[in-house]
């Protein structure tokens, strides 16, 4: 019934409009935090969406590859939606190591761990990519979206970057989960974590996979599809009808759309 009441809030259609985007803001505005997946979470005025189900299909196969003792990394953690599920289900004894840039978000994620008492999650207002430097990244007006590539309002902050294989040098310990969701630098990202998938075998990725976006950074879509292949990877994917298949014979086919496909990867 909920999920009925707050549909039109969603930003399609309707949702667009003036009048509902003030109802969704204060209504945000009123009512935080709010319970979501056994945590509570601080939202920003454009996410009514994570109050709809977020993610249905992906948050249970992610709810049910992360068991206790896990060690959890989230790229592009937002404001906490998944490191907060994955805090949870590691339980005290887990770590999530979360990598967020854009300064409001990472408030909002250190207010989310706070508020939550979790004590296992590390965070890092850092974005992950093939090297270790400062960088910039280039923002939206909203809470999402922000990307390493110019958009035509130019407007950025000053950020580290950082690479999972310079991160995770001096590590010993193990990586079972990466989450990746880091609109168009996750090519960037697998080519700096290439001795990080090479020492954990078992390790899990879930990837958002943006072909248009890579290619705005300069990338190659498939080059970081056939580097995953050569490490090993099982490539599934999430598609519409919301089910895990296989990803076709062919790797071009998830190329030749700039739509973003969700990609589950395992040995």
């Amino acid at each position: 019934m909920f999920k009925k009441l707050i549909k039109p809030f969603l930003g399609k259609g309707l949702g667009k409009s003036f009048p509902i985007k003030f109802l969704s803001k204060s209504f945000i505005f009123i009512f935080n935090p709010f319970v979501i997946e056994g945590s509570k979470l601080y939202l920003p005025s454009d996410e009514i969406q994570f109050l709809s189900g977020y993610d249905p299909i992906k948050k249970d196969i992610f709810k049910h590859t992360i068991k206790k003792n896990d060690v959890v990394v989230d790229l592009g953690a937002h404001i906490g939606y998944y490191t907060m599920l994955a805090a949870r289900l590691v339980g005290k004894n887990g770590k999530v190591y979360a990598f967020e840039p854009y300064k409001n978000n990472f408030d909002l994620l250190k207010k989310n761990k706070e508020t939550n008492k979790y004590d296992n999650i590390i965070l890092e207002n850092k974005a992950v990519i093939d090297e270790t430097k400062t960088g910039e990244i280039y923002t939206w007006h909203e809470s999402r979206y922000h990307s390493l590539y110019a958009k035509k309002d130019k407007f950025y902050q000053k950020i580290q970057v950082v690479s999972l294989d310079d991160y995770f040098k001096n590590y010993s310990g193990k990586i079972d989960v990466i989450k990746i969701n880091i609109m168009g630098s996750e090519c960037l990202a697998i080519k700096g974590m290439i001795e990080v998938l090479k020492k954990n075998k078992d390790v899990k990725i879930f990837m958002y996979f943006t072909p248009g976006r890579i290619k705005k950074l300069g990338g190659n879509p498939i080059d970081c599809l056939n580097i995953l292949e050569e490490l090993g990877f099982k490539i599934r994917w999430i598609i519409k009808r919301n089910k895990l298949e296989e990803a076709p014979e062919r790797m071009e086919e998830l190329v030749e759309s700039d739509e973003t496909k969700e990609l589950f990867l395992t040995r």
